[in-house]
């Protein structure tokens, strides 16, 4: 639904909840173009996925958040630096890690604070 709702950079796009209303629009139309129950199975399952209602969810939610994470920071903090984000923004945007997986949250802990020490994120003195 992502897709058909266009991409909402995590630090700088729409409100959350104006992209949950264009997610929900897009969800209601690609999910009733396909057959009765594989489009209810789908939707379901999105619906799981926003509700972070099962483990399931949890680790897909968690991976949604920690590839643009790795992407911004394997790529020199580019968008980080170009939109000014604090530190402070990318912890809380992945908290959801510390509940999936407290070892890979101790890494992106350390991965965010280098970002910081090498300047591609604010810390709190800089705002």
């Amino acid at each position: 639904v992502e897709i058909d709702a266009g991409d909402n950079p995590a630090f700088g796009g729409r409100s959350e909840d104006e992209q949950q209303k264009a997610e929900e629009r897009a969800a209601k139309r690609l999910f009733h173009l396909l057959p009765g129950d594989m489009g209810q199975e789908l939707e379901g399952l999105w619906q799981e996925f926003e509700a972070i209602e099962s483990p399931e969810a949890m680790f897909a939610r968690t991976i949604d958040r920690l590839q643009p994470f790795l992407h911004n920071y394997f790529t020199d903090g580019h968008m980080w630096i170009e939109h000014h984000v604090r530190a402070e923004q990318v912890r809380k945007r992945l908290e959801i890690v510390a509940r999936t997986s407290p070892l890979l949250h101790e890494l992106v802990a350390r991965m965010i604070d280098d970002a910081v020490a090498r300047g591609f994120l604010l810390d709190e003195q800089q705002v």
